[in-house]
């Protein structure tokens, strides 16, 4: 089987794991970069369709590593990706219909 069908993955041994490509992707986050990220958002949740961000702050800029002393503007691409970055729903036996929606949300942005 495929080791994406995650219905079977408590059964499997470690050993099957050394046939997994490491170029596979599992697919478990599908995000996408907007400019109006909360304009979108709201879109979604008109239809009850939940989106998330995954990384809401820059790790640069976070508490945990202020004692670096990076500052806002330090990592450009990073604090886009914080600012611009939603996760779209994704789920093991999601069907097209569900994808047809989301994407004709985005489509009529």
């Amino acid at each position: 089987g495929d080791h994406r069908d995650l219905h079977s993955f408590p059964t499997r041994r470690s050993s099957d794991l050394q046939n997994i490509k490491e170029e596979e992707n599992v697919w478990h986050i599908f995000s996408i970069m907007v400019h109006e990220r909360e304009a979108m958002q709201k879109e979604f949740q008109k239809e009850e369709i939940q989106t998330l961000i995954h990384y809401p702050i820059p790790i640069h800029l976070q508490k945990a590593y202020i004692e670096l002393g990076y500052k806002e503007g330090t990592f450009p691409v990073s604090e886009r990706y914080a600012k611009e970055e939603i996760s779209l729903p994704l789920w093991v036996g999601m069907k097209k219909e569900d994808c047809k929606q989301i994407c004709d949300i985005i489509n009529s942005f």
